[in-house]
């Protein structure tokens, strides 16, 4: 195990050696690869065979870390024309690409990187991966993700499912609830809300109808129950010695423009009544676009002084507006975006970790995971998603091994809807860490 360097590294590898069917839920940036690479290492020097299974904008930097720190060949599989008659110690598959990966290979180790892309019984991708575990019932099956859950405790019923296919007693208690309601209804408050619909053409009055959402936590015993010698989780703050890390609120104007007061009306029904509409979509990339300007000042000044930043937004438009910007005034910025090829990413983020790009502008779906950005020290929100756990790995990306400098979090604030969205995330942030 000689990848695992940190002692709770190697505590992470030997868990997964030990209870085979685990989830390492280790804070963004603490090396959840290489604990799972250990006995990668392991498992191939007795001729099993390993399948990588991760977002497909990741699938080149597991090859590029297999290469790094060990001697195992791999393989990505982009489709079903995949010779399969070539055989290396490691298969790297996207999520969407796991249907073609055979199931009498009879891989030994399954790794499921983010495994939070599984969150959803429903979703085709889950499908397809408890099939595949079913069948082939691995000697190991691994789930690694900082942010298993992103919204609520029912996000973790699918990998808990998942694990507990376990064809061993070592990872402890099976999950029993059969479905991902029963788990809701057992671990969360349920709460029912009535919605009233427009009516349709020919209607006097519209139909109201009633939906059921799921907060908080409850039942926290038994839950923790379930997730022992499943579940394993650190915090950089107690293993490891990072410099530290602050956040700065950046108030563009107290004055609420026509955009954010639309957004915030869009917004509080929203939370009243449980609808989002395109509309409220549309008015928040608005917002973001309004505040591109005063977001460019502020790079610029940055890049003035000789640091590298990277820029996140939650949407496409404010991010090329940022990039055009900065173009404008010879400062060298590269996009990551969803529209960004999974090679081109790896050679952007190694042309902005060499220091020959003044800023990196990504987006929050696209570059919130498994990237690292350490040439950074700054990173500034122009905006915010919705989801504390998308906010938190984003800012890891400055903030994990490596980083030697202390980091600071710019957030730009304009008007009362951008003080909602931060006390959102907060109050769910609260959340997670005490379900976490």
């Amino acid at each position: 195990m000689k990848l695992a360097a940190h002692p709770y590294q190697k505590i992470g590898s030997r868990f997964i050696k030990d209870r085979k069917y685990v989830l390492i839920g280790d804070e963004m940036g603490l090396g959840k690869t290489p604990q799972s690479l250990a006995v990668m290492e392991e498992v191939c020097e007795k001729g099993g065979i390993c399948v990588v299974v991760c977002p497909a904008m990741l699938r080149f930097m597991w090859r590029k870390e297999i290469k790094k720190f060990t001697n195992l060949s791999s393989a990505i599989v982009k489709g079903k024309d995949y010779d399969f008659q070539r055989v290396p110690d490691v298969f790297i598959v996207s999520y969407e690409g796991l249907k073609h990966i055979p199931h009498d290979l009879k891989p030994a180790m399954v790794v499921f990187d983010e495994c939070h892309y599984l969150k959803n019984p429903q979703a085709q991708r889950t499908k397809t991966a408890h099939e595949f575990i079913w069948d082939i019932r691995p000697e190991y099956c691994v789930g690694l993700s900082g942010t298993p859950i992103k919204n609520n405790v029912g996000e973790f019923y699918s990998i808990l499912k998942l694990l507990s296919y376990s064809p061993t007693s070592s990872n402890g208690i099976p999950l029993k609830e059969k479905s991902q309601y029963a788990f809701q209804l057992k671990f969360s408050n349920p709460i029912t809300k009535t919605i009233n619909l427009k009516p349709k053409d020919g209607e006097q009055r519209g139909r109201s109808i009633e939906i059921s959402e799921f907060h908080g936590l409850r039942n926290k015993d038994l839950l923790k129950s379930y997730l022992k010698n499943k579940y394993i989780r650190r915090v950089a703050s107690k293993v490891l010695d990072l410099p530290p890390i602050t956040s700065m609120n950046v108030r563009l104007d107290d004055k609420d423009t026509i955009t954010s007061r639309r957004l915030l009306a869009a917004y509080n029904t929203w939370i009243q009544e449980g609808k989002m509409g395109d509309h409220i979509t549309q008015l928040k990339v608005a917002s973001a676009m309004e505040k591109v300007p005063f977001t460019c000042s502020y790079l610029l000044n940055m890049t003035e002084q000789g640091e590298r930043v990277v820029v996140f937004s939650d949407h496409v438009d404010p991010l090329i507006a940022i990039g055009k910007t900065m173009a404008k005034s010879k400062v060298i910025c590269e996009e990551i975006t969803g529209n960004v090829s999974s090679k081109e990413r790896e050679a952007r983020i190694d042309r902005f970790q060499k220091g020959r790009t003044q800023v990196l502008a990504c987006s929050i779906r696209a570059a919130s995971t498994g990237l690292t950005l350490t040439r950074a020290r700054n990173l500034v929100f122009n905006d915010l998603s919705w989801v504390p756990a998308d906010i938190e790995q984003a800012r890891k990306r400055i903030h994990r091994i490596g980083q030697e400098h202390p980091c600071v979090i710019h957030y730009m604030l304009q008007g009362e809807i951008d003080e909602r969205i931060q006390e959102k995330i907060l109050e769910k942030s609260a959340l997670m860490k005490e379900i976490l």
